[in-house]
């Protein structure tokens, strides 16, 4: 009878109790010196100041569970009539986590003495399929970090800032604050993301999760923030960095900008209002960043880097404020809300772009989030949240409303204002709603979640030219000004009409899901789940009167099922695995391009060739209704591409099945070994379906540069093409917005990741290999990678070789981090990464019969009347998409720290080192052969922080 009660109270307790997204619990069995369970003992749970005190008694079978606990380190206090009181002390909480905590209440004489007991740490989370990464406030605080929160998924295996576990970019991600979507409701992905000191917890997920979480192929980045306590507790600190003792990897003839000097000051405060009731964490954090910009066309460029005298400047500040109210040991209120200032003097200045000619930008943000976790009783709990950001990010020329001046040369410099101002406006509201509740059924109990999630983004992108036009030269002399007509080549002189834009849309995600998590038998949990979701894009009409109409909707339903398998028996040796569909969220990006949304003024953009026998007066008043006294009529541009039929249009999604086995040794160390394959299906691009009989395929051709003269240089093959397609006679494009029928993506990754924790001492270890075949790379229906930005189901010949390896993760990916106490009051800490290079391949632009000559295998030369405008812009890869490979690299971050206690706090000394040993390896490749360029790693900086923490 007793092995049966205490088997049945295991059997319950180890289900994962109620948690939310920035919520843990603890749960756990309560017997007495004999082994049977206890009912009516008062169990106690505070943090170690006595902050947030909540309560729980035990049932018949000796379960007590409390749950809505902020990540933190917990006391139990238990107590019983009859029996010595025990506490419980250093029980780790975290974010979605439940902590088994079983107690045993001995008899003894002294009934009124209390026993101190420290909890042991279970490294294996057993009753959940999910694998979850996370990097916890004390391991930020030793870490060396850059100062932007979305680079802390460079510290997870599998992951980057270009994408997590396989998915397409950072659109794929949905991010989350607190629990609640911050996800950009323009064009997917982060968009606001906190000060890194506003960070209790960062978490990746993504893996083994159940039907409460959605929207994302890539993973879902859950990030919780800190709370007050009992405690009164902050932390200022500034950091300062220079070029003078940075390195640098440019060299004559590069392009770029390097870090001139970079500076943050940042307060934070904690504490109670009222003790043990209301709680305060207040932030403030300011950033400044200069940016020195090589001058490629300085006298001495040839033999030395220059730089220009004007910088980019930025100049950041975030204000943090968080009340939260515990009204009842049952009921918890959470209000944050928070700002983000962000502007930047001549953004956009580079190489080819003047300061006159860069923008100045504006973009504020404000952030709010409100929540209620409220327990009815021992096995019925609701959470609600409310959260939602209002944002701006304006781009505003320096000199008002007058036209700019760009070159009309592969250089394409620009001049004398802005060509466009551009405005931005992101409103995004989200709430969400669970309801857990706990039920026996068939001697079983089920922890059940019943929620939804409703978020309404509205995004306005507006473009204007100024001037209603801009200048388009040639120069003369090469050395002439590109703001005095006096040096322009009049013959070459014209002006660009239209091109403004207005994009009004408004996205809504909404999804309602039920979540059973249950056990069968001893060893195996199981989750089931189902998700049933809606999408629904809505766009304005940007320069008609038309009503608001319905760009995109659909709706789905995403299944998920798993399990877990204690292989050991003593929960040391656990196996997972999980399927589930993963619907992406929507957001403009996908649907801006859909007819009748009228985001151009203007179908086409006009050109205007100049007729005056002087040069132009800057000054003069030019405007449509007095140009043509100026210029003549040249000609328009291709259409815009705004008026593309929606059609058949299903919400992108990927079937993911993950497994994971995962192994404790030694108390303290853990082993996984995770394998994750991904599908991604109804991709979502732009298909010509007249495509089979628009195009001819030519074959063998080749393509050589030509003289001077413009007779073909037979010396000179540029590039050979086995297939070159071009406009048949029968041209007539029927161009639409769709699910892609052809187009896969599939992906396969294998992590292997040992972990290990000790007192002033932690260490991650991994090895990943990931392996991407695809002919498609995004989400958002536009296919857009380092320079290569195509429709390969419009343009045949984007399809040539298009099948192959994708770019942005590595085969092999290397990652170590620890930290260690150092005697005498230092630590130190370092991050390595060791990465294969990114997979490439060869592209030619196809360019016009004026530069280059197309020649056939019988020796006659394709004119102008094949090499149309139809075809020339199109991109061919030259080998099989991915089939060549840049080096090898790797970096090493690293910090040393000194502290010393001054009075309640201490003060802490510290230099960051990023890429310590200045790796300059190439790390991303633009591979147009006419134009190749490529991105370097960042070379080494430092940084030296001092900082006060009481």
């Amino acid at each position: 009878m007793k092995k049966q009660a205490i088997a049945l109270a295991v059997f319950l307790t180890s289900l994962a109790f109620a948690q939310s997204n920035e919520t843990g619990a603890i749960t756990g069995v309560v017997i007495d010196s004999n082994g049977f369970p206890i009912s009516g003992v008062t169990v106690k749970c505070t943090l170690p100041d006595g902050s947030y005190p909540k309560a729980s008694f035990t049932n018949e079978m000796g379960t007590y569970r409390i749950v809505y606990l902020n990540p933190g380190v917990y006391t139990l206090t238990v107590s019983a009539a009859d029996k010595p009181t025990k506490k419980v002390t250093g029980i780790r909480v975290s974010a979605t986590q439940t902590e088994v905590v079983d107690v045993l209440l001995e008899t003894t004489a002294n009934v009124t003495e209390t026993l101190t007991v420290t909890a042991t740490e279970s490294l294996i989370q057993r009753a959940t399929t999910e694998t979850n990464f996370d990097i916890d406030v004390e391991e930020l605080n030793r870490l060396p970090i850059t100062r932007t929160a979305i680079d802390l998924l460079d510290f997870v295996p599998g992951a980057s800032t270009d994408g997590i576990f396989g998915g397409s970019g950072d659109a794929a991600n949905n991010y989350a604050l607190d629990g609640v979507s911050v996800t950009s409701t323009g064009f997917g992905g982060s968009f606001l993301l906190p000060n890194v000191n506003w960070i209790q917890e960062f978490q990746v997920k993504g893996l083994g999760v159940g039907a409460e979480y959605g929207n994302f192929q890539g993973g879902l980045v859950n990030i919780v923030t800190k709370s007050g306590s009992n405690t009164f507790s902050g932390n200022v600190h500034a950091i300062f960095e220079s070029e003078s003792w940075n390195s640098s990897t440019l060299e004559p003839g590069f392009t770029g900008t390097e870090v001139d000097t970079f500076g943050e000051f940042n307060a934070d405060v904690a504490g109670a209002f009222i003790k043990d009731r209301l709680y305060y964490f207040f932030s403030v954090e300011q950033q400044q960043r200069d940016l020195n910009v090589v001058d490629a066309f300085a006298p001495n460029a040839a033999t030395e880097v220059s730089f220009f005298d004007t910088q980019i400047e930025t100049t950041e500040t975030k204000l943090y404020g968080k009340i939260t109210l515990q009204a009842t040991p049952d009921d918890t209120v959470n209000f944050v809300v928070g700002l983000d200032d962000l502007e930047t003097d001549n953004r956009g200045f580079n190489n080819t772009i003047n300061p006159n000619a860069s923008f100045n930008q504006e973009s504020p943000a404000l952030l709010y989030n409100l929540s209620w976790n409220h327990a009815f009783n021992s096995g019925n709990f609701l959470e609600l949240k409310l959260t939602g950001y209002n944002a701006e990010d304006n781009r505003l020329s320096k000199n008002g409303f007058v036209a700019g001046v760009r070159e009309f040369t592969r250089f394409a410099r620009r001049d004398r204002n802005a060509l466009f101002d551009t405005t931005r406006d992101l409103d995004n509201n989200a709430a969400r709603v669970v309801f857990n509740t706990f039920q026996n059924w068939g001697g079983s109990e089920h922890h059940i979640k019943i929620g939804g999630e409703y978020t309404l983004g509205a995004f306005v992108d507006q473009s204007i030219r100024n001037g209603n036009y801009s200048w388009v030269i040639s120069l003369a002399d090469a050395n002439g000004n590109l703001v005095n007509p006096a040096d322009w080549d009049l013959n070459n002189t014209f002006t660009e009409w239209g091109g403004n834009s207005r994009l009004d849309a408004e996205t809504t995600n909404t999804a309602i899901f039920i979540q059973d998590d249950f056990k069968v038998g001893k060893r195996l949990d199981v989750s089931v789940g189902v998700r049933y979701a809606k999408w629904e894009g809505e766009l304005t009409p940007g320069f008609t009167n038309a009503a608001t109409l319905m760009a995109a909707d659909d709706s789905a339903v995403a299944p998920r099922v798993g399990f877990t398998f204690d292989l050991s028996g003593n929960n040391t040796l656990v196996a997972r695995a999980h399927w589930g569909r993963f619907y992406q969220g929507m957001f403009a990006d996908q649907y801006d391009r859909v007819a009748d949304g009228a985001i151009f003024a203007d179908q086409a953009t006009q050109f205007w060739q100049w007729t005056g026998s002087t040069p132009p007066d800057l000054n003069q008043n030019i405007n449509a209704a007095n140009r043509d006294q100026f210029f003549d009529f040249l000609g328009n541009s291709s259409p815009l591409g705004s008026d593309i039929p929606l059609v058949d249009y299903n919400q992108p999604y990927m079937d993911q099945l993950s497994i994971t086995i995962e192994k404790q040794f030694a108390e303290r160390w853990k082993a996984s070994l995770v394998y994750i394959n991904r599908e991604n299906k109804d991709i979502l691009g732009l298909v010509d379906r007249n495509i089979d009989t628009n195009y001819n395929a030519v074959n063998n051709v080749s393509i050589y540069n030509r003289n001077a003269d413009g007779s073909v240089n037979f010396d000179d093959l540029f590039v050979f093409l086995p297939t070159l397609f071009v406009a048949s006679d029968s041209y007539n494009p029927d161009v639409v917005l769709t699910t892609i029928d052809d187009a896969f993506r599939e992906t396969d990754q294998y992590q292997l990741i040992l972990e290990g924790h000790g007192d002033g001492w932690s260490l991650s270890a991994s090895i990943v290999n990931t392996e991407i075949e695809g002919n498609f790379y995004s989400v958002s229906g536009e296919e857009a990678f380092n320079g290569f930005n195509v429709d390969p189901f419009v343009n045949p010949n984007e399809q040539i070789n298009a099948t192959g390896r994708m770019p942005n993760y590595p085969e092999w990916e290397y990652k170590l981090r620890f930290n260690y106490d150092l005697p005498w009051n230092f630590r130190v800490s370092a991050f390595y990464r060791i990465e294969s290079g990114d997979f490439f391949s060869d592209s030619y632009r196809i360019d016009n019969t004026g530069f280059r000559a197309f020649i056939t295998e019988d020796g006659s030369e394709l004119g102008s009347d094949v090499i149309t405008p139809e075809i020339i812009g199109q991109s061919v890869f030259l080998q099989r998409r991915g089939d060549k490979e840049l080096e090898n690299w790797s970096r090493l971050d690293f910090r040393l720290e000194y502290l010393l206690h001054i009075s309640a706090g201490r003060l802490v000394l510290s230099l960051d080192a990023f890429n310590l040993l200045n790796e300059d390896a190439i790390t991303s490749r633009n591979a147009d052969i006419d134009s190749i360029s490529f991105s370097r790693q960042p070379p080494r900086t430092i940084q030296f922080k001092a900082a006060y923490r009481w």
